[in-house]
């Protein structure tokens, strides 16, 4: 019986090889993916970006500070003013990486 069982082994050697291979290499590259993604999606560049041309007429660049925020802390925005002075806001935030 043992003896079967490693002759078994013997000649499904190479299948086994690459079962176990990717059983490890599938996570890795994922992992490796998912930081490389994170690194190109949120890559903070210095300075204006090259696609940036301006803000579009009737956005005002404000600069919005708290009691909360720390004393050289401000939230950076981009206010669009509705044309209907009741009509609701539409707030979207979005972060730098780890912001």
């Amino acid at each position: 019986m043992r003896s079967s069982w490693f002759a078994l082994l013997r000649r499904r050697r190479l299948s086994l090889i690459v079962m176990a291979c990717l059983l490890v290499l599938i996570p890795v590259g994922c992992a490796k993916l998912e930081q490389t993604e994170r690194e190109l999606v949120f890559r903070i560049e210095p300075g204006t970006a090259r696609w940036f041309s301006g803000l579009p007429t009737g956005i005002e660049d404000v600069q919005l500070q708290s009691p909360d925020l720390g004393a050289d802390e401000s939230l950076h925005a981009w206010w669009w003013p509705a044309a209907r002075k009741d009509a609701p806001a539409l707030l979207y935030l979005h972060g730098s990486r780890w912001n």
